[in-house]
């Protein structure tokens, strides 16, 4: 069964993952698995594993968020594990 948040997150890049109706996407070094959560909406748990240091978070987001509200987490979260990327853009 495919469902709203699911053709969302596959307009960005997400593909499905596991057997419990999970999806994931990639940036560079950094995973993102999606899931629906049943109370909280949906759980897009952030990870990064560099050579000298790892980060791994969850945020939620309305099941209803459209593309730009997914992309926006997606390039904050990018950009609070790689700053240097954020302030190379800058320049």
């Amino acid at each position: 069964m495919t469902t709203n948040w699911q053709d969302t997150l596959r307009a960005i890049g997400f593909r499905p993952y596991g057997d419990l109706g999970a999806m994931r996407a990639r940036v560079e070094d950094v995973e993102f698995d999606a899931i629906p959560h049943p109370l909280k909406g949906l759980s897009i748990s952030v990870t990064h594993i560099g050579s000298r240091t790892a980060t791994s978070y969850e945020k939620f987001l309305p099941l209803d968020s459209d593309v730009q509200t997914v992309a926006k987490l997606m390039a904050e979260a990018f950009e609070s594990i790689h700053p240097e990327r954020r302030d190379e853009a800058r320049e």
